[in-house]
C-alpha cells in the first residue's frame, strides 16, 4: 500500500488523540477557539486522506475484490455517521457549556476503528463474505442431498452423503442460532423441526449403508429429507417476521424504559434486581434487532440498502461496550457530564434503531409481514375472546400489543407502497386508512374503559367488538395486497413435546456449537464481551441469522460492486458532509 497513504491515516488518529487528551478552560471563548480550529483540521486532513483513498482505489481496480469494497463502502459510511455525531457532541458542549470527554473519547474511538479498518482493506484487498447465513447453507444443503443417487454405486452414493450430512448440520446450527432469539412457540417449532431433518438424514444414511441398499427407499428418504428442510425454511422464515414485528413494536421502549430508570432521582439507589432484569431486557432487545437486521441484509439484492443497513447495525454493536456502562454512571454518579453523555450515546442508538428499521421496511415483503401481523392478532382476540366469555380479569396490557403491531403493519406498508405501488394502491390506501383509525379507536377503548380497578364484562365486549372489527379489515387489506391468501395459520405450531428431554447427543452437538456462532456474532466491529447479569429465562446471544424468506423479490441490476464509482460516490457524500459540519459548528 501507497506510504503516503499510511502517513495520512496516522496524522488523522493522531489528530484525534489530541482531543481525547485536550484541557479546556472554563471560558466560552477558550472552548469555542479550540474546538472549531481543531475540527477544520481534522476535516482537512480526513478530506486528503479520502482524495488519496480515491486515487489509490483507480489504481487498483482490478485487483480490489467485490467484498473488500464492500467492506470499504461500509467503513466510510460508518465515518460519515461518526462525524457528524461528533459535531451534536460538540454543540451540545456548546448548548450546556460542559465539556462531555467521554462523549468525545467513545466517538473518536470509533473513527479510529474506521481508519485501521480501511487500512487493513487496502493492505489486503481481499476480504472473505460474511454475510453467509441460513438460506445460503439451506440452498448448499437441498442440492447436496438431491445429488445422492444409490443408482451411480454405493461408494458415490456415501461421499455424496457424508457431504449432504455436514451441509445438513450447518443449516441446523443457524437454524437453531435462530431459536435461541426467537419467542419461544418459535423456538421449539425450530428445534423440533431440526430433529426431524436429523432423524430423517440418520434413517438415509442407515439404508445407503446397508450391503444392498433399497433404492426406491434411499430416493423416499432423499425426497423426505428435502421436504422436512423446507419445512424447518418454513418455520425460520415465520419465526424472524414475528420477531421482526415484535421487535419494531418496541422499538426504542426498551432503551427508554432503563434510561427513565438510571435517570430518575428515585431510582438511584434503586433495586439492583430491577436494573439487572431491564439491562437484560434491553440486551435481548439488541440481539433480536441485529439478527433480524441481519437477516435482512443476507436477502437484498440492493446494494446500497444493504450497506446501510450494515452501517446501523455496525452503529448498534459499536455502542454494545459503552451504552450500558453509561447509563450505569448515572446511578453511581447523576453529575452533568455523566447524564449528557448517557443522553448522547441513548440519542445515537434510537436514530440508528429508527434508520434501521426504515430500510428493513422497504425489503419485507407487505404481504408475508401483513399475513403474520394478522394471525398474531387474532391469536390476541381469541385469548381476549376466552377471557371475555369465562369472565376472567381482563386490563389494557393485553390488548396493547394489539395497537402496536398494527402501527407498526401500517408504516411498513406505508413506505412498500410509496416505494412499489401495488395495481390496486387506492383499494390498499382506503383499507389502511380504515385500520389506522380502528387502531386509534381501540388504543382509547382501552384506555377509558379497561383502566378502572374493577372493570366491568359491558365495557370488555365492547373493547372486544373493535378489536374483531380490526382483525376483519387485516384480513380485507391482506386480500387486497394480493398473494395466494388461504384462511389457514402460517404461524408456528406450538410444539408440545420438550425437545430438550429427547435430544440425542447429535443435537446437543449442533445446540453447542449453535450457540458458538451466537456468541461469535459480529457485524464489523469487534464485539466485546458482555458482563451484565442474564434473565435467567433467556439465552444470551450474539450472532448474525439469515433472511426473510417472504420478501419482495426485487429487481437491480446490480447485486455486487463492479467497479470504484460507488466508492467515489461514497467519498464524495463524505467530503460534502465535512463542509456541511464544519459551517454548522462555526454557526
Amino acid at each position: 500500500m501507497d506510504n503516503e497513504l499510511l502517513r495520512k491515516i496516522f496524522l488523522c488518529k493522531e489528530h484525534l488523540s489530541s482531543l481525547n487528551g485536550a484541557k479546556v478552560t472554563a471560558s466560552n471563548s477558550d472552548k469555542q477557539f479550540n474546538v472549531v480550529p481543531w475540527f477544520q483540521d481534522l476535516c482537512d486532513k480526513i478530506a486528503s486522506l479520502l482524495l488519496q483513498i480515491t486515487e489509490n482505489v483507480r489504481k487498483i481496480s482490478t485487483s480490489l475484490g467485490g467484498q473488500a469494497k464492500e467492506k470499504m463502502l461500509l467503513y466510510l459510511l460508518q465515518l460519515n455517521t461518526a462525524l457528524s455525531v461528533l459535531i451534536r457532541i460538540f454543540l451540545s458542549e456548546s448548548e450546556h457549556n460542559i465539556i462531555i470527554t467521554a462523549a468525545r473519547y467513545c466517538i473518536s474511538k470509533q473513527i479510529c476503528l474506521c481508519l485501521d479498518g480501511l487500512e487493513e482493506v487496502l493492505v489486503n484487498m481481499q476480504m472473505d463474505d460474511d454475510t453467509e447465513g441460513f438460506v445460503k447453507y439451506m440452498d448448499a444443503a437441498l442440492e447436496r442431498v438431491t445429488e445422492i443417487d444409490v443408482e451411480k454405486g454405493r461408494q458415490i452414493a456415501l461421499n455424496v452423503c457424508g457431504e449432504a450430512r455436514r451441509a445438513i448440520e450447518e443449516v441446523l446450527c443457524h437454524g437453531m442460532s435462530i431459536a435461541q432469539v426467537a419467542l419461544n412457540d418459535d423456538c421449539n417449532s425450530i428445534k423440533g423441526g431440526s430433529k426431524e431433518v436429523l432423524s430423517n438424514m440418520e434413517s438415509l444414511t442407515q439404508q445407503i449403508n446397508k450391503d444392498e441398499p433399497n433404492v426406491s427407499m434411499c430416493n423416499l428418504f432423499v425426497d423426505s429429507c428435502c421436504d422436512k428442510l423446507c419445512a424447518l425454511e418454513r418455520k425460520v422464515n415465520v419465526a424472524v417476521l414475528k420477531l421482526s414485528l415484535k421487535v419494531f413494536s418496541e422499538c426504542t421502549k426498551p432503551l427508554e424504559d432503563l434510561y427513565d430508570f438510571c435517570a430518575m432521582d428515585d431510582n438511584l439507589n434503586g433495586c439492583e434486581e430491577d436494573f439487572d432484569n431491564l439491562v437484560a431486557d434491553f440486551d435481548l432487545h439488541v440481539d433480536r434487532m441485529i439478527q433480524v437486521g441481519l437477516f435482512a441484509v443476507s436477502c437484498s439484492t440492493d446494494t446500497n440498502c444493504t450497506l446501510r443497513m450494515r452501517s446501523c447495525l455496525a452503529s448498534l454493536e459499536a455502542l454494545e461496550g459503552d451504552l450500558v456502562p453509561a447509563l450505569t454512571t448515572i446511578r453511581s454518579d447523576p453529575n452533568k457530564h455523566n447524564r449528557l453523555f448517557a443522553n448522547t450515546l441513548k440519542n445515537y442508538w434510537i436514530k440508528q434503531a429508527l434508520t434501521l428499521k426504515k430500510y428493513i421496511y422497504c425489503i419485507i415483503d407487505p404481504f408475508a409481514f401483513c399475513q403474520v401481523t394478522y394471525e398474531v392478532i387474532r391469536e390476541i382476540n381469541e385469548e381476549l375472546e376466552e377471557k371475555f366469555k369465562s369472565s376472567s380479569p381482563v386490563d389494557k396490557d393485553l390488548v396493547k400489543p394489539i395497537t402496536l403491531q398494527t402501527k407498526i403493519l401500517f408504516e411498513m406498508l406505508v413506505v412498500s407502497v410509496k416505494d412499489s405501488p401495488p395495481e390496486n394502491q387506492e383499494t390498499v390506501k382506503k383499507y389502511l386508512t380504515d385500520v389506522i383509525n380502528v387502531t386509534v379507536e381501540i388504543d382509547a377503548a382501552a384506555d377509558k374503559l379497561l383502566s378502572e380497578k374493577e372493570i366491568c364484562k359491558e365495557n370488555v365486549f365492547r373493547v372486544f367488538k373493535r378489536c374483531k372489527i380490526q382483525e376483519n379489515l387485516l384480513k380485507k387489506l391482506l386480500c387486497s395486497l394480493g398473494g395466494n391468501f388461504a384462511d389457514k395459520s402460517v404461524i408456528n405450531e406450538k410444539c408440545e413435546m420438550r425437545v430438550a428431554d429427547s435430544e440425542t447427543a447429535a443435537m446437543e452437538a449442533l445446540m453447542c456449537k449453535a450457540k458458538q456462532i451466537l456468541k461469535d456474532r459480529s457485524v464489523l466491529y469487534r464485539t466485546p464481551n458482555k458482563s451484565r447479569i442474564v434473565n435467567k429465562n433467556q439465552t444470551r446471544t450474539k450472532t448474525p441469522i439469515t433472511r426473510l424468506v417472504h420478501l419482495r423479490n426485487m429487481q437491480f441490476t446490480h447485486s455486487r460492486l463492479s467497479n470504484e464509482t460507488s466508492i467515489d460516490l461514497q467519498i464524495t457524500d463524505i467530503l460534502d458532509n465535512l463542509t456541511t459540519l464544519s459551517t454548522s459548528l462555526m454557526n
